[in-house]
C-alpha cells in the first residue's frame, strides 16, 4: 500500500468556512500544495491579530444595550 503523507492542518480544529477552503483549493492545485499553502495561509491569517466580526453579533448586542 501506498504510504500516506501527514496533512499540515488538523482539519478538526478549522471553521466550517475554512475546510470548505481547503477542500477547494486541495481540488484546485492537488492535495499536497493545497495543504501546504493552506497551512501557511492560515498561519499568517492568526498572526496578523485580525479580529473576526460577526456583524449580527454586534447588531444584537448594541440593540438589547439600548433597551
Amino acid at each position: 500500500m501506498a504510504e500516506q503523507k501527514r496533512s499540515f492542518v488538523n482539519e478538526d480544529e478549522i471553521t466550517k468556512g475554512q475546510r470548505r477552503k481547503l477542500n477547494a483549493l486541495c481540488k484546485s492545485v492537488g492535495k499536497k500544495i493545497g495543504n501546504k499553502t493552506f497551512a501557511e495561509w492560515l498561519f499568517k491569517s492568526s498572526t496578523e491579530g485580525k479580529r473576526t466580526v460577526d456583524n449580527n453579533a454586534e447588531a444584537i448586542a448594541k440593540h438589547s444595550a439600548h433597551s
